[in-house]
C-alpha cells in the first residue's frame, strides 16, 4: 500500500489536479476523514482515520514545496497512523521516491 501512495505522490508532483480528484474519492470512500485542497498554493491537508493522541486521526498537509519524500511520510500517516513504517512495502515505495525525485530535481527547482 506504500508503493501505491509513492504512485499517487508522484502524480502529486506531475498531475496535481488528477491527485486532488484522488485524494477526494479516497475522503468519498471513507478513507481519509477530511480533505481540504488550496489549489492557489498547490497544497493538500488532510486528516486520517487512524492515531493521534486522541484516536481521532493525525493531521498532515502536503505541499508541493516540500520534497517528496518528507511528502510520503506524512502520506503514510494520514492513511496508516504511526503504523506507516511497518507497511511491509515502505522500503520500496521510498526508493520509487528517491528514484523518481533524483530524476526530476532540476525540473522542480527550476
Amino acid at each position: 500500500m506504500m508503493s501505491y501512495l509513492a504512485d499517487r505522490l508522484i502524480q502529486f508532483y506531475e498531475d496535481f489536479d488528477g491527485f486532488c480528484e484522488w485524494i477526494k474519492r479516497m475522503e468519498a470512500a471513507g478513507a481519509l476523514k477530511e480533505v481540504k485542497i488550496d489549489k492557489e498554493r498547490q497544497m493538500v491537508v488532510m486528516r486520517g482515520r487512524v492515531g493521534g493522541p486522541t484516536g481521532e486521526g493525525i493531521g498532515c498537509g502536503i505541499y508541493k514545496g516540500v520534497d517528496p519524500i518528507n511528502n510520503l511520510v506524512l502520506l503514510g500517516f494520514a492513511f496508516f497512523g504511526p503504523f506507516w513504517a511497518a507497511m511491509p512495502d515502505a522500503d520500496e515505495a521510498f526508493e520509487k521516491v528517491k528514484k523518481w525525485w533524483k530524476q526530476n530535481l532540476k525540473k522542480f527547482r527550476g
